[in-house]
């Protein structure tokens, strides 16, 4: 079986636009976390999108980079990887139903979702939906 890791920022979320510096830096920790933790398992292949900015991440042995250049579709790109993998692990933001999408794409596909599933992330990414959900069900939260 074989995992498709996606970072937003260094996977090519945002091909041909600008790379903010700190989302870059916070995407690169993430992203090498991640594939750290997968060098542990060196019989699961791993498949890569890598925005062509982003290069200089240290990988498993099993990799299978996918360079994103600029004038790339992430979208058209993820749609194609997808259906390789058995597993895929998402890393992306919240705000305006990224994450959500990107985990929606994913099990359209039938695939394992390593995450919450869709219909949570939106529950989630929404703070005052999130704060509802815990009051009802009994749990302290801040205003």
């Amino acid at each position: 079986m074989k995992i498709l890791v996606f970072e937003y920022i260094t996977g090519g979320g945002l091909a041909g636009q600008a790379l903010p510096v700190s989302l870059l830096a916070e995407g690169r920790m993430m992203l090498q976390a991640l594939l750290d933790d997968l060098k542990s398992l060196p019989n699961l292949p791993v498949l890569l999108p890598l925005d062509d900015r982003c290069r200089n991440v240290s990988l498993p042995r099993n990799t299978e980079v996918v360079p994103v250049a600029q004038t790339d579709d992430i979208q058209q790109i993820l749609t194609d990887l997808i259906p390789q993998a058995g597993l895929v692990w998402l890393i992306a933001p919240e705000s305006d139903g990224i994450l959500e999408g990107l985990a929606r794409l994913v099990t359209a596909h039938l695939k394992i979702l390593l995450m919450t599933q869709p219909e949570r992330l939106a529950s989630c990414a929404n703070k005052l939906s999130t704060y509802r959900c815990l009051l009802a069900n009994g749990i302290p939260a801040v205003e």
